[in-house]
């Protein structure tokens, strides 16, 4: 068989699985920038049974095999969404306080540089990289032209672990292990928590203040319930994140501080806020409590159990809006 017969019989192939994971993808509000990956990956999970020549299909990423199979995928989106696909959306939301004011940050998920041929460098970050300019992923900043060089390298150095962790946590959900292969929804909602928090507390009054504290209380409960389900445990309706914390501690080894979680509002207190009942919190609570619960919830999701690591994975492909 040439390979342009195998490609064409490929891509027959995947016509008829990718509909559906997109779909599922599409469920759980996982943008289009990052959807020929993830789609790639479930495949690789769900309908590869093994590869010729190669004992290790767990370990996709990094094998050769697996790049023309992304490229694949990637073809099978831009002939789907056209020129949706282009749209810069492959960004998440994070917040950095400048001057006791909270600001909103768009950190870049997906990193496309343009190579020769009508190739692309495809990269997937889980930590900032060499060469960003993270001061520029600010919206609306302040007058940065008044902080000294102290104060823009302090500022720097947040925006920088705001954004390791919130690609991380991306990264960390994309691969980890479904324990029963029903809990797709469950794991990719964890980062979706954590974008709402930030923009209720962005809009600063007290009905999207209250709603924050529930969104970032439900990333560090499912990060937990997950971890617990990995290692077989059953962490029930439970809301309380101290005694989730310490079953997640028994069952998988994670280190967690008591004194963190008690920083952070009890079950009973994120629900009551939920409803906009309870005490009022100021910005500046919301914004210490926003980084415990990022920083939280990239650990755990760190620790969780999964057969590939992607340790910003970068490809060269042919660019699926340039064909040859």
């Amino acid at each position: 068989m040439t390979e342009e017969a195998e490609s064409e019989q490929l891509d027959d192939f995947l016509r008829e699985h990718l509909a559906f994971f997109d779909e599922l993808l599409s469920s759980t509000n996982v943008p289009l920038s990052q959807r020929p990956l993830r789609a790639a990956l479930m495949f690789v999970q769900h309908c590869v049974i093994a590869v010729e020549g190669d004992e290790d299909k767990e370990h996709a990423l990094g094998k050769r095999w697996f790049k023309p199979l992304y490229e694949a995928v990637a073809k099978w989106y831009a002939d789907r969404y056209a020129a949706a696909m282009e749209k810069k959306e492959n960004r998440a939301p994070g917040l950095v306080s400048i001057f006791n004011t909270p600001f909103r940050i768009d950190v870049p998920l997906t990193l496309v540089e343009p190579a020769e041929d009508h190739m692309v460098w495809v990269t997937f970050p889980n930590e900032v990289l060499a060469g960003e300019q993270v001061l520029k992923w600010i919206v609306n900043p302040p007058n940065l032209e008044r902080m000294d060089k102290q104060e823009l390298a302090e500022l720097s150095g947040r925006i920088y672990e705001v954004a390791t962790a919130t690609r991380g946590i991306r990264i960390n959900v994309m691969t980890a292990t479904d324990p029963n292969n029903d809990l797709q929804l469950f794991i990719g909602s964890i980062p979706l928590h954590i974008d709402r928090s930030v923009e209720d507390i962005l809009k600063g009054d007290g009905a999207s203040i209250g709603l924050a504290v529930w969104e970032m209380h439900l990333a560090v409960e499912k990060s937990l319930k997950l971890l617990i389900r990995q290692h077989r445990g059953a962490p029930g309706n439970k809301h309380d994140l101290i005694k989730l914390a310490e079953l997640a501690t028994q069952l998988s080894g994670v280190t967690i501080d008591p004194a963190t979680m008690t920083k952070l509002p009890s079950g009973r207190e994120a629900i009551q806020a939920r409803y906009g009942e309870g005490r009022a919190r100021s910005l500046q609570e919301l914004i210490c409590n926003y980084q415990i619960v990022l920083q939280l919830t990239a650990y755990l999701t760190k620790a969780l159990k999964r057969k590939l690591v992607m340790n910003s994975a970068k490809f060269l492909i042919r660019s699926p809006v340039h064909p040859e």
